[in-house]
């Protein structure tokens, strides 16, 4: 059986609060010298909207809902062999 994801596509990931400070630190990285019209917080606000209580296997949790090459291009750098976790057990779900 074959299985694929597009780069588009959403998935649903726990962050955690690593996680909430590597994407605060992206979004200044990125606007360096520059001031969103919302600022950095908007961006974060963003994020913490498409926060979701969800049911997973049995449990209620708070997951993200993000497009997985925007989870890529904040978080990969941050995601290696020995590095402290950014999402809660690593997971990543694809759908809930």
């Amino acid at each position: 059986m074959e299985a694929s994801i597009n780069l588009n596509d959403f998935v649903y990931v726990r962050i955690n609060e690593r996680g909430w400070k590597v994407m605060e630190e992206h979004y200044k990285e990125l606007f360096s010298g520059l001031e969103p019209p919302s600022g950095i917080e908007g961006y974060l606000d963003i994020f913490r909207k498409n926060t979701h209580e969800m049911w997973v296997n049995g449990e209620l949790k708070p997951l993200t809902k993000i497009q997985l090459h925007e989870f890529i291009g904040i978080f990969g750098k941050e995601m290696y062999c020995g590095a402290e976790s950014v999402i809660e057990n690593n997971r990543i779900y694809l759908t809930v």
